[in-house]
C-alpha cells in the first residue's frame, strides 16, 4: 500500500511538472512572437519612413522639423528648446505616425507604398498589433554628391536621424507586450529653392 501511494504521488508530481513546463513553453513562445513582430514592424517602419521622405514631400517635412510652429516639441530624441527664433539642429524634430507617413508618401507617388500598414494578423491570428511612431531629428545639410548634376549653390540634401518606436499592444492604451526601438541615419532630398547651409 505504501509503495502504491508513493508511486501515485510521484506520478502526480510528474504530471504537474509537465503541465507547468508546457505552459511556460507556450508563454515563452508567445513572448518571442511578440518581440519578433515588434522587430519586423520596426524594420518596416524605417522603410516606410524612407518612402515618406520622397523628393515631393521631403522639403516640407525637413522644413517642419525646424519650424517653431510645426515641429514636435516633446520629442524623446531631441534636446528641449525653450528659446525663440531659429531652432537649433539639436532641437529640431518631427514625429510621424503610420497614417502621416502614408499620407506623405502619396504626395509624391501614385503607387501604393511598399508597407501599407501594420496588420494584427501579420504573424497569424493574434490579439496584439504593433503601434509605430517615428521621430525625425538632428537635420544636417550636406552637398549634392559629385556627378549628380545638382547645383550646390541652390540644391542641398539633408541627413536626418530616424528613430523608430514600436509598442506591441492589444489596444492603443493597453500595456505593451513588447517594446522595440531602432535608429537609422537617412540622407534625403534634393531640397531646392534656398542656399544650403553646409557645416
Amino acid at each position: 500500500m505504501f509503495i502504491v501511494v508513493i508511486t501515485l504521488g510521484l506520478l502526480a508530481a510528474m504530471g504537474v511538472y509537465g503541465m507547468t513546463s508546457a505552459s511556460s513553453d507556450i508563454k515563452a513562445a508567445g513572448h518571442m512572437r511578440d518581440a519578433l513582430q515588434g522587430q519586423k514592424a520596426g524594420e518596416h517602419a524605417l522603410i516606410m519612413t524612407a518612402e515618406a521622405l520622397n523628393p515631393a514631400s521631403v522639403q516640407a517635412l525637413v522644413a517642419n522639423m525646424s519650424d517653431e510652429n510645426n515641429r514636435t516639441k516633446n520629442c524623446k530624441t531631441a534636446a528641449p528648446f525653450t528659446g525663440t527664433g531659429a531652432v537649433p539642429a539639436a532641437s529640431a524634430c518631427l514625429r510621424l505616425t503610420e497614417a502621416e507617413m502614408r499620407n506623405a508618401y502619396y504626395v509624391g507617388s501614385p503607387l501604393p507604398p511598399v508597407i501599407d500598414g501594420f496588420a494584427s494578423d501579420s504573424f497569424g491570428a493574434l490579439n496584439t498589433k504593433p503601434y509605430v511612431e517615428v521621430e525625425l531629428s538632428n537635420p544636417l545639410d550636406v552637398p549634392p554628391p559629385p556627378g549628380s548634376g545638382y547645383d550646390p549653390s541652390t540644391t542641398k540634401f539633408t541627413q536626418v536621424t530616424a528613430t523608430v518606436f514600436v509598442n506591441v499592444r492589444t489596444a492603443p492604451t493597453a500595456a505593451a507586450q513588447a517594446v522595440v526601438a531602432g535608429r537609422g541615419r537617412l540622407t534625403v532630398g534634393p531640397i531646392q529653392g534656398r542656399p544650403p547651409r553646409y557645416p
